[in-house]
């Protein structure tokens, strides 16, 4: 599979570089996005000049944020009318989050060619954050009121263009207040003589303009809805957000959490430079040194009791790596949950009754193997005593961690991807040393 991919990225060179756009045809917009991704920028502007216009549209829709980031600077150097050309056929909100890429001077240069209707309807989408619904969604719906017959929707449908992102028909009254919405599917089941009113499904499932893109995705999963309704305060219809945008929505998140789990920003990896870069991962690193330093300090408190009985040091990486882990596990499965709407406070004494029973039940596992090596290695039977217990009570008193920590996180409104980072893994490596030590300490007569 790597070998073609590698063998298509070649022939797309050679292919491109010619003009030869005919046989482009025989590739798909992946094996074009995957060309594009090992550029260089310089080699990104010299490809990407050479495209037609619908390739450059489809790249620039469906590229990632990197790619995006770097033809949107090639943009800014060419006119004004040919950037136009380039994203005026988008759907609106993939026209808005191209914009927001721009300057404020070159965003209004560019709006200053769309009709003003639409022109309009994009500097409404760009006053919302990007992270909400408002920032997601499209102007591109269609609406009609609850008196009219479903035969004369089928009409005004076939003289209304641009309706490829038509997914559901939104009924509104005269004020454009929510009211009804009935699926393309159901519209075209029903009689001509229907009247909307009758077959449209009251009660919508709606979001607010400024609910969390996370929310959103929630939802859309939750009732397996292909878009929905976006809503502002007054429960006026001003948009609609559809399920791919939320599968880029989930893609992001998952990535956000990832690297928000380990302090630092994707977009900041491949935009600042090297020092910058550093800079902003450094603070987390000096996180860990110095959580290791405490850890050090612990060790050296119980000098006395490794001094006498050396074999202790040996155990000590294994007890550190299995609380720092089932920590990190606990922590990461508490994150998710959270961000798919599975756990929330009022589920916290279930969830962490059974963190800890899951826990618990690794921990003798665990403990089990860890004491009968250490009988087996060194004939002593304390040994594998204090062993196994340290690692049950770890391994418990980790996962309480692991689950408590996201959860206070939230309260103060702390993101809780955070949690899986190294606060944990540090605090789990601490409580593991003074738990297997303190044992060691109480038994170091039986030991010797």
């Amino acid at each position: 599979m790597e070998q073609e991919k590698k063998e298509n990225i070649y022939i797309l060179k050679k292919l491109i570089e010619k003009e030869n756009f005919r046989k482009l045809k025989n590739y798909s917009l992946d094996n074009l996005l995957d060309f594009f991704n090992i550029l260089d920028d310089k080699k990104v502007k010299h490809f990407f000049s050479k495209l037609p216009l619908k390739y450059k549209r489809d790249i620039i829709n469906h590229s990632n944020i990197h790619l995006t980031t770097e033809i949107i600077n090639i943009l800014e150097e060419k006119t004004d009318n040919k950037i136009y050309r380039i994203i005026k056929k988008l759907d609106l909100d993939d026209i808005a989050d191209i914009l927001l890429e721009f300057n404020e001077d070159k965003r209004k240069n560019i709006l200053e060619f769309f009709s003003r209707k639409k022109k309009s309807n994009l500097k409404n989408l760009l006053t919302y954050p990007e992270d909400t619904a408002g920032g997601r969604m499209t102007k591109d719906y269609f609406i009609t009121n609850s008196a009219k017959s479903v035969g004369e929707v089928k009409e005004i449908l076939k003289n209304t263009e641009n309706i490829h992102s038509l997914l559901y028909i939104y009924v509104v009254d005269t004020n454009k207040n929510l009211e009804g919405v009935l699926s393309l599917h159901d519209l075209l089941l029903a009689k001509d003589s229907d009247i909307i009113s009758d077959i449209m499904t009251e009660n919508v499932i709606s979001v607010d303009a400024y609910a969390d893109q996370e929310e959103v995705a929630n939802l859309i999963e939750k009732y397996d809805f292909f878009a929905l309704p976006v809503i502002n305060s007054h429960n006026k219809l001003i948009g609609m957000i559809t399920s791919d945008d939320i599968i880029d929505v989930i893609r992001e998140e998952e990535l956000e959490d990832v690297y928000k789990a380990v302090g630092i920003e994707e977009e900041d990896i491949y935009t600042k430079n090297i020092f910058s870069v550093a800079k902003m991962r450094l603070p987390w690193l000096v996180t860990t040194f110095f959580g290791s330093m405490f850890s050090a300090f612990l060790l050296s408190i119980f000098k006395a009791t490794l001094q006498e009985i050396v074999i202790l040091t040996s155990f000590i990486p294994v007890i550190t790596a299995m609380g720092g882990n089932i920590g990190t596990q606990t922590a990461t499965i508490i994150v998710k949950g959270m961000a798919l709407g599975f756990i929330n406070f009022e589920k916290l004494k279930k969830t962490l009754l059974r963190e800890l029973s899951v826990a618990f039940i690794m921990s003798i596992v665990v403990a089990a193997i860890i004491s009968s090596i250490a009988v087996i290695w060194h004939g002593k039977y304390v040994l594998g005593i204090i062993l196994g217990i340290s690692m049950i009570l770890g391994i418990t008193a980790s996962s309480f961690v692991g689950t408590v920590t996201p959860f206070l996180m939230k309260k103060f409104k702390i993101d809780p991807a955070i949690a899986t980072g190294p606060f944990v893994t540090t605090a789990n490596d601490a409580m593991g040393i003074v738990i297997y030590l303190s044992l060691a300490t109480v038994f170091i007569n039986s030991l010797g």
